[in-house]
């Protein structure tokens, strides 16, 4: 027995993935504001990594969250909101492009 039939949106799991998500990573942000051992953040690609995921997981949990009803309701406005979700993926991949830049640029350079 599975808490959705298999003939629905799987939205109560994603809905809490993107719950934990969330709160795994704003606890992170908190941390890093609080201690303050970071002098520059922007130069900290643990701060992009989280602040994606953060940002990410907030806006997946309302899209996620809507879904089986939005198909319920009309698959055109589902079809947007599953669109907005994907966006939502691209940024988070735009924001791991950059953190892996600025990881590799904090690495030391070997010159020969």
């Amino acid at each position: 027995m599975t808490v959705q039939p298999w003939s629905q949106y799987n939205s109560y799991a994603l809905t809490l993935f993107n719950t934990l998500t969330g709160i795994w990573s704003g606890y992170y942000l908190w941390r890093i504001f609080i201690d303050v051992k970071i002098t520059s953040l922007e130069k900290e690609a643990t701060f992009w990594v989280c602040a994606g995921l953060f940002f990410t997981s907030l806006g997946n949990f309302f899209v996620q969250g809507l879904m089986q009803y939005m198909i319920s309701v009309s698959n055109q406005y589902a079809l947007t909101v599953y669109w907005i979700q994907e966006l939502m993926g691209f940024v988070l991949f735009g924001v791991f492009l950059i953190a892996l830049y600025i990881h590799l640029r904090s690495l030391p350079s070997i010159r020969s």
